[in-house]
């Protein structure tokens, strides 16, 4: 690969750099690939990756919830590592699932897991 130098432009009203690179978009397990090109089970991973970590959040705040029934969204985010919204996310996906449920008001309220028989 020949190192190709940015070249410079004046333009109306200032100057245009134009800086040469080759077409990297992604690095996938240590390998480079250029644009246009696809992964084998690019995809297929991405989508198994985002499965457990969501599984082990869930399961996380589960067991918080299950330790600390008045905990609040801002605690699980803290102790999760996640931001509130993707405990609201996680916590909407429970609630839709019919694991957890809110009792009472959003401040003095509590959790509570609704166990499967």
């Amino acid at each position: 690969m020949r190192l190709q130098f940015p070249t410079f432009e004046q333009v109306r009203g200032g100057m245009l750099a134009t800086i040469p690179r080759e077409r990297f978009v992604a690095i996938n397990n240590g390998t480079s690939q250029k644009s246009g090109q696809e992964t084998e089970g690019g995809t297929e991973t991405t989508q198994k990756t985002t499965e457990k970590t969501t599984e082990k959040t869930t399961e996380k705040i589960l067991r918080l919830i299950k330790e600390n029934p008045s905990i609040t969204n801002k605690e699980l985010a803290m102790l999760c590592e996640i931001t509130e919204d993707g405990v609201f996310y996680h916590i909407k996906k429970m609630k839709a699932a019919g694991v957890i449920r809110r009792i009472g008001p959003d401040k003095g309220g509590h959790w509570e897991v609704i166990e499967k028989p």
